[in-house]
């Protein structure tokens, strides 16, 4: 029925398992910060339901949306920096991702760098100096609405190696 009174959280254990975790108590509430969560490590993935004023009646599962988790890596002695995070699932359809990347001390002034097909993830940065910090994060965009999900930051810096001497 239209009757929403709250909304409850499931937040998934990475094997299809999901428990709740918190209760939305306004039908307003429509957004859910997780605060025992560290995105800085991995993906998570939530679900949503609905329940009514009596709490008699329940609506399923919503679908799943999981978070973006972002990798940041210089290989070896490359004047690169690679980048590869995990497919954004959501938007009912994703049509970009949007990567910004910011080289000043605070790692907070982000600029877009490229855009890329919603069916990428991995993506090389070659336009970087050695000895800078790169800050990055990756923006997920919904075909045809102004729905944004973004990513964990993540942080490269490409070192020069030091001049052999015999």
């Amino acid at each position: 029925s239209g009757d929403v009174d709250r909304y409850v959280v499931y937040r998934g254990d990475g094997n299809g398992n999901f428990s709740a975790q918190d209760t939305l108590r306004s039908r307003t509430d429509t957004t859910y910060t997780d605060s025992f969560t560290s995105p800085v490590n991995r993906s998570y993935c939530y679900k949503v339901r609905a329940i009514d004023s009596c709490a008699y009646n329940q609506s399923p599962l919503s679908t799943e949306a999981c978070s973006i988790y972002l990798t940041a890596d210089t290989t070896g002695c490359e004047q690169q920096v690679n980048l590869s995070w995990n497919a954004y699932t959501g938007f009912d359809s994703l049509s970009s991702y949007e990567i910004y990347r910011s080289s000043d001390s605070t790692g907070s002034n982000f600029q877009l760098l490229t855009t890329l097909n919603g069916n990428t993830t991995a993506y090389t940065d070659s336009q970087v100096s050695f000895d800078t910090t790169y800050t990055y994060e990756v923006r997920a965009q919904a075909g045809g609405r102004s729905l944004t999900a973004t990513s964990n930051t993540s942080t490269s810096k490409p070192f020069k190696p030091d001049t052999p001497f015999v």
